[in-house]
């Protein structure tokens, strides 16, 4: 009987430390507000930055210190970043839709699919260059202090999060 009741006592135990787990976990992961992923560490954002999120012009106005002229030209550029983003975009969908079809198939036509790949990959070089060259323009809108900041940040964001590469996450 002793037996049982300890048996019953260790099993509702570990349910619970169980379901206390996935709920400390589950708040932990959706406690970093806006941006999750995001936590602060020695004055500078760390973590999970991409795209827009790493550079909106909130962003940059708290950890820039930006004027109200610099967020006016950093809006525009986002503005012109966006339509020319979703030009690409509209772009490189539907081939990739083809590629999934052609892909799908028995034995698809492997120069077809090359010649959906490198249209695919011109496409991306050209949202590659895209973004290169919103960073430039970025930064001519920035001062020297400024620009010193934000690449601070920017070596920061490359050296924590999760990376890609031959190893997988470092």
């Amino acid at each position: 009987m002793n037996n049982r009741i300890t048996v019953i006592i260790l099993s509702a135990v570990i349910v619970l430390l169980v379901t206390f787990g996935f709920i400390y976990d589950r708040k932990m992961r959706y406690a970093a507000g806006p941006f999750p992923g995001l936590r602060h560490h020695d004055g500078m954002m760390e973590g999970i930055r991409t795209g827009r999120n790493f550079c909106t012009p909130e962003f940059m106005k708290d950890r820039l210190n930006l004027s109200e002229s610099q967020i006016a030209e950093i809006n525009v550029l986002n503005e012109t970043f966006d339509r020319e983003q979703e030009k690409l975009m509209r772009r490189i969908r539907p081939e990739r839709e083809k590629l999934r079809e052609m892909l799908r198939q028995d034995n698809p036509d492997m120069k077809e699919v090359r010649a959906i790949l490198e249209r695919i990959g011109s496409a991306n070089i050209d949202l590659q260059m895209l973004r290169i060259n919103q960073g430039r323009v970025i930064s001519t809108i920035l001062d020297s202090e400024q620009k010193e900041k934000l690449d601070r940040e920017r070596r920061n964001y490359r050296r924590s999060g999760p990376h890609r590469g031959p190893g997988g996450m470092e």
